[in-house]
């Protein structure tokens, strides 16, 4: 029940990371999974760093060479608050 709930969340979550840009802006701030978990949670949201991450793993290995160049790599490296905000991250949500 609880893995349930907590998709439910995420989904939820990243409906709102859809349709707000704000809260992008916010989760674009934070530097790594636990940040990103803390928003989520500030936010309302019962979303944990692990669904964070398992949500991006199942995500990343979906998309195609042409969609990945296109994820939050940049001269800093991986961040996963941009990432988790990218379209092709948004919509894959199963």
């Amino acid at each position: 029940m609880e893995i349930f709930m907590s998709q439910d969340q995420l989904h939820q979550l990243l409906t709102a990371l859809m349709n707000d840009a704000s809260l992008q802006n916010k989760f674009k701030q934070t530097s790594n999974p636990e940040e990103a978990a803390a928003l989520s949670q500030a936010e309302g949201y019962d979303v944990t760093k692990i669904d964070l991450l398992r949500h991006l793993g199942h995500t990343l290995l979906r998309l195609d060479d042409a969609e990945l160049e296109g994820i939050a790599i940049d001269n800093n490296g991986f961040h996963l608050g941009s990432a988790l905000c990218a379209p092709t991250m948004l919509s894959c949500f199963e």
